[in-house]
C-alpha cells in the first residue's frame, strides 16, 4: 500500500481530530457564516455559540481519535486492502463525522430553549 492511500484514509479522522481540538480548546470567538460549526440553533446568541462548540469538539477529538486508531487497524491488517475496503472506510469516517452533528443538536435543544436562553 503507498503513501498516498494511507494518507487518504487517515484524513477525515486526522481533521476530525485536529478541528475538534480546536473548536474545543480555541473556538472562533465571535459568531459568523464563514468558520465553526454554524447550524441554526449555534448560531442564536454567544452562549449557544460557545457551548456547541464546546461539545460537538469534543465529540470530533474523541470519535476522530477512535477512527484514526482503527482505520490504522485496519490499513495495517488489510495489507492488500481494496477499493471495496478502502472506500468502506471512508463512507464509515464521513458516516461518524455527520452523525456526530445530532448529538451536538440535542445538547443544545436540551440546554437552551428556541431563543437561546438556557433552560436551568
Amino acid at each position: 500500500m503507498d503513501a498516498f492511500t494511507w494518507v487518504f484514509s487517515l484524513l477525515i479522522p486526522i481533521m476530525m481530530v485536529v478541528f475538534g481540538l480546536l473548536m474545543w480548546k480555541k473556538p472562533p470567538k465571535e459568531i459568523n457564516g464563514i468558520m465553526g460549526y454554524r447550524t441554526r440553533r449555534s448560531m442564536i446568541n454567544q452562549q449557544t455559540w460557545d457551548f456547541a462548540h464546546h461539545h460537538v469538539g469534543k465529540n470530533w477529538t474523541l470519535w476522530g481519535s477512535v477512527l484514526l486508531g482503527a482505520s490504522v487497524l485496519a490499513l495495517l491488517f488489510v495489507p492488500a486492502a481494496g477499493d471495496t475496503i478502502l472506500l468502506t472506510l471512508t463512507f464509515v469516517q464521513l458516516a461518524v463525522l455527520i452523525i456526530s452533528i445530532f448529538p451536538t443538536e440535542a445538547a443544545l435543544k436540551r440546554k437552551f430553549d428556541d431563543y437561546g436562553f438556557p433552560r436551568e
